[in-house]
């Protein structure tokens, strides 16, 4: 009895290691990064930071950001980026536009529910200023990306548990939309409106 019982858990341990196998080879999942501020020090997720930051800093306001929440809208993809709405908080303006470069890897396919999790650049945009027109939710989250920067910190977004975002852009075929991508005082690139 104890050998068969011993030789039926291995193979139930087997059977269960091929699935994981298998279902991770499909979700490629990988594991969240840790979020860093612009000095280096680790930013833990606080979205009552961010709404703090978007109700009382001026238009154009730049701060590292690390917020979770649900996509609330989708917006048309622009010049290369996804951008999407995700409610962070309860009150009427609590969302944040999230801008994903898609050239550091491709997104599922998002639909409003999904769970985000970020890790970026926020800048306050309610108003005309820097070359854009305000973001429909007043604030934006951008380079949630690897950066292929020193003077910048790499960011990422997570949709339902699988990181996105980590894939370096040193292919060669950048099509020039990155070209601030080395200037740590430029965020105009990665917001097209």
């Amino acid at each position: 009895m104890k050998n068969t019982s011993a030789r039926n858990g291995f193979i139930g341990f087997v059977n269960l290691a091929a699935l994981f196998f298998v279902f991770g080879n499909f979700a490629h999942a990988t594991p969240v990064p840790v979020c860093l501020d612009k000095t280096g020090v680790v930013l833990p997720a606080d979205d009552d930071q961010v709404i703090q930051l978007k109700a009382t800093t001026a238009n154009l306001y730049l701060e590292r950001a690390h917020v979770t929440g649900i996509i609330e809208a989708l917006y048309p993809n622009q010049n290369g980026h996804a951008h999407f709405s995700l409610r962070i908080g309860t009150g009427p303006k609590d969302t944040l536009e999230i801008i994903y470069n898609v050239e550091f890897g491709a997104l599922p396919t998002l639909a409003t529910g999904m769970q985000v999790e970020a890790c970026g650049d926020f800048i306050n945009q309610f108003a005309v200023g820097g070359g854009y027109q305000p973001s429909p939710d007043g604030a934006i989250l951008h380079w949630i990306h690897q950066s292929n920067s020193r003077n910048h910190q790499s960011g990422y977004v997570a949709i339902n548990g699988v990181t996105y975002g980590l894939l370096s852009q040193n292919s060669g075929s950048s099509t020039g939309s990155e070209n601030s991508h080395g200037n740590p005082n430029s965020h105009g690139s990665h917001h097209h409106h």
